[in-house]
């Protein structure tokens, strides 16, 4: 396993706030057995408090060693944790690696509000665009792990699923990767992003006055000298528990689309279709029958069951919005939902 493998230059200083930069070429040897901090994170409800800044890494666990001739799928995970916390560095890859016979790539990517502040048209979204940074490394360099390039799957569980729904739906993102899972989550959730612009002016404001940032200046100027203790002290609203970072509607990684323009766009973004697993938790409110026979073949994922079809597919797009029902899931690629 290499872990610690930096893929995009520090978001610190001038860089916060900031797209991911490219890293810096190196010559020789590099370390990769430290596994890198965290991206910087703070939630009071479980006690978690982390200010490091410089953490774009990624690990890769390569089954059985490197062999350059014979190129293995490979599987990018993308955490979750509301956009709010987590990182890479709870998960290891090794089991799914060696089961899969595939290369497993954990990522970090920036969150909260150094991830998600959004400050007008073209911005924020740092957090999504650092997650396409590290797929772009991946495709870019997983042939020198033995790695296919050209069978790249994301995947990823609650806001890590909402993160691959968006990746889905970049507009930067053709031929980036090859298929996708979803677990537990969609950018059609609820929660899954902003579609209030006045939502996120209140979010600026609220940022701005705690600030004390000139009207006449970016809140990204105004927050670029500020040490990270101080940002993740910001309370975006009195109610410590409510989460107000997502995914927004940029015009730039998304466009500016209503709920029903967002699933319009599914249909003639070039991106897809790929084949799309959508799975939900085993709690009783969301089980479904073990009876239930999926098929992968060449073609794409599909559902071949009957009996719980129609409701996998009422249930899906009751949870996900994914309106999945609208979707021909007989013809591959199509919806796999789990």
């Amino acid at each position: 396993m290499l872990t610690g493998v930096r893929y995009a230059a520090p978001p610190v200083g001038s860089l916060r706030f900031k797209r991911p930069a490219p890293v810096d070429v190196w010559r020789g040897v590099r370390n990769a057995t430290s596994v890198g901090q965290p991206c910087a994170q703070r939630t009071p409800r479980f006690k978690i408090s982390i200010t490091n800044e410089d953490c774009l890494f990624l690990d890769i666990t390569v089954p059985g060693g490197v062999d350059v001739n014979k190129k293995k799928p490979v599987m990018v995970w993308i955490h979750g944790g509301g956009y709010t916390l987590g990182s890479k560095n709870g998960y290891f890859g090794a089991t799914l690696a060696v089961q899969g016979d595939v290369i497993v790539v954990a990522i970090n990517y920036r969150l909260a509000m150094l991830g998600f502040l959004y400050d007008g048209p073209g911005t924020g979204n740092f957090g999504l665009w650092d997650q396409r940074a590290a797929i772009m490394w991946v495709k870019e360099n997983i042939d020198k792990f033995g790695g296919d390039p050209e069978l790249i799957t994301i995947f990823g569980e609650s806001a890590g699923a909402g993160s691959v729904s968006a990746q889905l739906m970049g507009r930067h993102n053709t031929g980036l990767f090859q298929r996708a899972i979803q677990e537990s989550g969609s950018l059609y959730s609820h929660w899954g992003w902003f579609n209030s612009e006045n939502q996120l002016f209140e979010i600026r404001e609220s940022i701005r006055n705690q600030h004390n940032c000139s009207k006449d200046e970016s809140v990204y100027k105004c927050l670029e000298n500020k040490s990270v203790d101080e940002l993740l002290s910001t309370a975006v609203t009195d109610n410590p528990l409510v989460n107000h970072w997502h995914p927004v509607p940029d015009d730039d990684f998304f466009l500016s689309y209503t709920s029903q323009e967002v699933y319009n766009a599914t249909q003639r973004n070039p991106n897809l279709p790929v084949p799309l697993a959508v799975g939900t938790p085993t709690w009783p409110l969301f089980n479904v029958s073990a009876d239930t026979v999926m098929e992968f073949n060449s073609a794409g994922l599909k559902v071949i069951a009957t009996p719980e079809k129609d409701r996998l597919l009422n249930l899906t797009e009751t949870l996900f919005a994914a309106r999945t029902a609208q979707v021909n899931a007989d013809k591959a690629p199509g919806i796999f939902i789990v």
